[in-house]
């Protein structure tokens, strides 16, 4: 188990696998086949630096909108930021939720954390997205942090 990046996106673009690699610089795995809408889950090399596992759930998947549910209901909680409920709504929102993956084992974690941060970034612009990161917070597609997890 790692630390878990989420993606919530209100827009339908998929990035190919290899946009996302030449993005973050990393070498796509072989993995499971992907499905008619794009892929559903990558597995990304890091070199020395480990292995990221990338899923993507759409709003046709079974309980994609359980999981949205939950995540509004804690920013409903977060009445410490002026911005938790424009987030709740997007989360509300939402078309499809990538859900990244760091081992908590990676050899290089300062590199490893940087290209979590750097493809949260780049998915939640191209998204149309918000993106959170376990312990530290919500944030929107530039990196400024919105929520912060307490």
């Amino acid at each position: 188990m790692g630390l878990f990046y989420r993606v919530f996106g209100r827009g339908d673009e998929v990035p190919s696998a290899e946009q996302l690699c030449q993005q973050v610089g990393v070498v796509l795995h072989p993995s499971l086949p992907a499905e008619q809408n794009g892929w559903y889950r990558l597995e990304l090399g890091l070199g020395p630096g480990g292995t990221l596992t990338l899923e993507r759930y759409t709003a046709e998947d079974d309980g994609f909108r359980a999981e949205l549910h939950i995540w509004a209901a804690y920013l409903e909680t977060c009445d410490y930021s002026p911005h938790h409920t424009a987030l709740m709504e997007w989360v509300i929102q939402s078309r499809q939720l990538l859900i990244l993956r760091k081992p908590i084992d990676c050899p290089d974690e300062a590199r490893a954390e940087r290209c979590c941060r750097d493809l949260c970034q780049y998915l939640a612009a191209l998204c149309e997205g918000i993106y959170q990161i376990d312990e530290v917070g919500f944030h929107d597609a530039t990196g400024q942090l919105l929520v912060a997890e307490y």
